[in-house]
């Protein structure tokens, strides 16, 4: 009589996919650190700034010093753009996750809807989406905070909160990711299509090498 073991094939076997998931990770970054990047331009640096993270506390320039940063825009009660904003941030995340110099890449999302999105309200929404908020910080502040870093420190549209004609609320804001080196200094706009996630994933692994100018 056969046992469950030995009836179950072997591509079900979990610790063939755990090879088989760890061989196309290695496979994946390997390519990435590979990749022939051309020099991006040094697009301005990021302002200071002091905002507040999902665990209430402070969140400022000083903890993205020597750190890639990539940047993205959202609010929690957005169901339209957001969650592919956020779905293109959990991939690059995902992408680079097993590089030894993923340490020096966080993400940051920042809220553009600051009063209704509290610390607590984003932290259920990062636990409902399950996020992993470890080198992930999503942001919130005052309304003039806010609209600071986003507009004159990122150089990215911030609209009014307004109703949608779906009966939703809408606020305007930039669906890109924007990839921040090691020096402060923005270097380039990231599209959510998947070529354009493995090209900032790339480059963020290429800056997260580089020396820091000091």
């Amino acid at each position: 009589m056969e046992t469950q073991a030995q009836a179950r094939p072997f591509w079900k076997n979990p610790w063939f996919i755990a090879g088989v998931t760890g061989i196309l990770t290695l496979t994946v970054l390997q390519a990435l650190q590979s990749r022939t990047l051309h020099a991006l331009p040094e697009r301005g640096a990021v302002p200071e700034f002091e905002l507040t993270d999902a665990s209430g506390a402070v969140f400022s320039t000083d903890d993205l010093k020597d750190r890639v940063a990539i940047v993205s825009f959202f609010f929690t009660s957005c169901s339209t753009t957001c969650p592919a904003i956020m779905q293109a941030m959990k991939q690059v995340q995902t992408a680079v996750a097993s590089s030894s110099a993923a340490a020096r890449i966080h993400l940051v999302s920042v809220s553009v809807d600051p009063e209704y999105d509290t610390p607590a309200v984003m932290t259920a929404y990062a636990k409902k989406a399950n996020f992993d908020l470890t080198r992930w910080h999503l942001l919130t502040g005052t309304r003039p905070a806010i609209e600071s870093f986003v507009v004159q420190g990122f150089r990215t549209a911030m609209g009014e909160k307004a109703p949608s004609n779906k009966g939703l609320i809408d606020i305007a804001h930039s669906m890109k990711l924007v990839l921040v080196d090691r020096n402060g200094q923005i270097r380039h706009y990231f599209g959510t299509e998947p070529k354009d996630l493995e090209l900032l994933a790339a480059y963020a692994l290429e800056y997260a090498n580089a020396e820091v100018a000091r």
